[in-house]
């Protein structure tokens, strides 16, 4: 499987999943993907988080569940990503799956043509899997942070930026990222142990 190097050529790849023959489930999605799956993985679920939704008690630690479980993966270097065969078999809508991709590749565009290729030496190896540790870390204070009423969006903000960085490639966006993450951590940590 190659590599896909801009966020339209992930989208291009789901688009021709999309039009192929047979069943489109979560697992070919991701295999389509690539080793990028990580970043979205943890972007999407943690855009939802910061929404008011977050404030739902159990499913910030949830997701914390679900997201540390691929960080670890990354982290001992897996090529792709491990799912529950009840995740990875469960079928998508084809039809909505292709109208996604026809919506997304206009973005997918524009965020190639605005990120990227900025400090590429902070999204190589081992980059990715500094990352992955950031984000279990962060994965770690969310439990805890449930108990302050929406505490658990600082940590899942530090993933979501993360989990950006990651898929669009961009080294500025993985400094920021990170240093959003560091803060993230200490505030995380700071406000377990006053509580």
């Amino acid at each position: 499987m190659a590599e896909h190097e801009t966020v339209e050529q992930i989208v291009d790849a789901l688009r021709d999943e999309a039009c192929g023959q047979g069943e489109v489930s979560v697992g070919g999605v991701l295999d389509h993907i690539g080793k990028r799956s990580f970043g979205p993985l943890i972007l999407l679920p943690a855009l939802v988080l910061v929404t008011p939704i977050g404030g739902i008690p159990v499913l910030p630690t949830l997701f914390a569940l679900m997201v540390a479980m691929l960080a670890l993966q990354v982290i001992f270097g897996r090529n792709s990503l491990w799912l529950p065969d009840v995740i990875r078999s469960r079928a998508l809508p084809r039809q909505r799956l292709m109208q996604a991709t026809e919506k997304a590749r206009p973005v997918a565009r524009k965020l190639d043509g605005l990120f990227g290729k900025r400090f590429e030496g902070l999204t190589r190896a081992p980059a990715p899997r500094v990352a992955a540790g950031l984000v279990l870390m962060l994965c770690l204070t969310i439990p805890p942070m449930e108990l302050v009423p929406f505490g658990a969006i600082l940590p899942v903000s530090g993933i979501a930026l993360l989990g950006l960085a990651i898929t669009l490639r961009d080294g500025l966006v993985m400094a920021i990222a990170g240093l959003i993450s560091l803060a993230g951590l200490i505030g995380g940590t700071w406000l377990m142990i006053s509580g």
